[in-house]
């Protein structure tokens, strides 16, 4: 009998990833143990709180490091946050080797801003009880827009991906975004990740190892990829949305899947301050809105921010009020096809909720511009 895609490559896709999940679930078994001696995060919160009219009775100082996401970024430039009664509080900087989803369980920081549908599934199966709440960002084909991108250096033979058997990929990380889009895009050239030398390294340092020839490929996010637009000796050899595309067997839909970001936080603060949360999804999907009907100022604030001269941004689905679960399958599917799941293991609907989306439940109208 033929066997399945999952499992001629699951094993070896899986033990490629092993060491990332290992090291994640000892961390949020670490931190679980630190943090039960800790007050619970609500208790700060013994303030009758709520969402009335689009804005909390109570302020809320919503804990997330010192940079954050284009979205947030934008929300708080804006003003949005604090219309509904939001106030960043700034936690600094990761410590190194430490992922975003392990501060959240701990509660050093109250939001998951940063990541995809992968990085909500390896947190679960780790234990960790991460929902999301809103999407983020979708992919687009424009560059400035996009999710996704690989690059090789002006005087690299490397065309497609068919050429990239035997060469140096960086991604940055077994697991995350774009390990998945190396994945495929490897699979649509009959490649598979036994054929090329994985690299793990920060976006940050992609470039300068692709122009010392450290590494042959690097998976840049846009941010990145903008930096090699702008230095210079780099060239594109594909885009998340078109791996996604192709993917989809040329439904455009796959495009915009490939890039969807979640917004998530974990179980035990949704059920202590839903109202928070209510008021959260206000501000960050009226960013997004304004971010779509005003891109060249939003990408200049986010410019800023970052400190960069041009940082690129992101685009979110102008339809989109709520969680598409659809998007969430994809990513889903993408996993099994590629032996990071067994098929069925994971349902699309336990890993978000829609219940708290002040646009849905009819509490606000859609934020127009």
């Amino acid at each position: 009998m033929k066997k399945t895609l999952f499992e001629r490559r699951g094993k070896t896709a899986a033990a490629g990833r092993a060491g990332f999940a290992v090291l994640l679930a000892a961390a949020l078994a670490f931190l679980g143990g630190a943090c039960s001696k800790k007050e619970p995060a609500a208790s700060a919160g013994a303030v009758s709180r709520a969402f009335v009219n689009g804005v909390l009775t109570e302020p809320y100082k919503l804990k997330v490091p010192d940079q954050m996401y284009f979205d947030f970024t934008i929300a708080k430039e804006k003003g949005f946050f604090e219309e509904v009664g939001i106030i960043k509080e700034n936690t600094g900087a990761l410590p190194s080797g430490t992922t975003l989803v392990q501060t959240v369980v701990s509660g050093d920081n109250d939001l998951m801003g940063s990541g995809h549908v992968t990085d909500v599934v390896n947190a679960r199966n780790a234990g960790a009880k991460i929902k999301i709440v809103m999407q983020g960002h979708i992919d687009h084909p424009d560059l400035g827009k996009g999710h996704m991108y690989f690059y090789v250096r002006d005087d690299s033979p490397i065309k497609s991906g068919a050429d990239f058997k035997g060469k140096k990929v960086a991604v940055v990380n077994r697991g995350t975004c774009s390990d998945l889009m190396l994945q495929e895009y490897l699979y649509q050239n009959n490649l598979t990740e036994n054929d090329v030398e994985i690299v793990v390294m920060p976006d940050l340092q992609m470039l300068p190892a692709l122009k010392q020839g450290q590494v042959d490929v690097g998976a840049l996010h846009v941010l990145y990829a903008m930096n090699a637009v702008a230095e210079g000796g780099y060239r594109q050899i594909a885009s998340s949305y078109e791996i996604g595309t192709a993917a989809a067997g040329g439904d455009t839909f796959g495009g915009d899947a490939f890039g969807t970001a979640v917004r998530a936080f974990s179980e035990d603060f949704i059920n202590k301050n839903p109202d928070v949360i209510k008021a959260y999804i206000a501000a960050n999907l009226k960013a997004q809105r304004w971010s779509n009907a005003n891109f060249d100022e939003a990408s200049e604030i986010y410019a800023v921010t970052m400190e960069l001269k041009n940082a690129g941004g992101n685009w979110f689905d102008p339809e989109d009020l709520g969680v598409d679960e659809r998007k969430v399958q994809f990513w889903l599917d993408m996993m099994v096809k590629h032996g990071w799941l067994e098929a069925g293991s994971v349902k699309a609907s336990d890993l978000y909720t829609n219940d708290l989306n002040p646009y849905l439940n009819g509490e606000l109208p859609e934020p127009a511009f």
